[in-house]
């Protein structure tokens, strides 16, 4: 394996091996996980995998990598510790296994080149924040402590809330499968919100203001309402 330092913080990785049939490039990009970065991140990558000046939809982009042997492009995104890396991933029939006089090597280096050219025509706007209030009421199992456990469910909410769902529905069901995965977890109602939020493409949800209940606890008396007196 060879590692060359183009310039500063950034690297050209070369591993040679014969014990596959394929050569597999990756090209990624790392920085800070933030909540007002994340989704342009993760729409960056979305929108620049789908075509360039010259195949400007993914029609034309199959066509191509069809063409040179059912090349494979996707974007990739990741969290990695408190960063989030991001980029494309590709994949061909390594030069050995193709008739003499063609090179899918140089053919997939000019298709990353000419992939430069869609970014002078991309504008990335900011998504559309929602804010999600969740609250929930939640019964540990026996014998452990409910303060853990919330902890735990706390921490696991706030993980799935990564800046990644952008575009994605909030289904309440998939919020208690995620409760219910959390060792410890007995049991959980789902209070807010109410419904399943089906959010549109443009637009990132977060977390607000998280709320978990008890539900061993007893419920707190009603404040008796103030008798009305007569007159006599």
């Amino acid at each position: 394996m060879t590692r060359q330092m183009l310039m500063d913080n950034v690297y050209l990785t070369h591993v040679p091996s014969e014990k596959f049939k394929t050569s597999f490039f990756s090209a990624q990009m790392a920085a800070p996980l933030r909540p007002d970065t994340a989704g342009l991140n993760a729409l960056l990558v979305n929108v620049l995998s789908r075509g360039t000046a010259r195949l400007p939809d993914m029609t034309a982009l199959g066509r191509e990598l069809d063409m040179l042997y059912g090349a494979r492009l996707g974007p990739q995104l990741r969290r990695m510790g408190e960063n989030q890396v991001f980029g494309f991933t590709a994949s061909c029939v390594d030069d050995r296994f193709l008739p003499p006089g063609e090179e899918l090597l140089e053919a997939m280096q000019s298709y990353f080149d000419r992939g430069r050219e869609i970014a002078v025509d991309v504008r990335v706007e900011a998504p559309a924040v929602e804010t999600v209030d969740l609250s929930l009421k939640l019964w540990a199992e026996e014998g452990r402590d409910f303060a853990a456990v919330a902890g735990a469910v706390e921490d696991a909410l706030r993980a799935w809330f990564n800046g990644e769902r952008l575009g994605r529905p909030l289904p309440r069901a998939q919020i208690t499968s995620l409760v219910f995965g959390v060792d410890g977890v007995a049991n959980c109602e789902i209070l807010s919100p109410a419904a399943d939020l089906p959010l549109d493409n443009v637009t990132l949800p977060v977390l607000g203001e998280l709320a978990i209940a008890d539900g061993t606890a007893p419920e707190p008396e009603p404040e008796p309402s103030p008798e009305s007196g007569v007159e006599a």
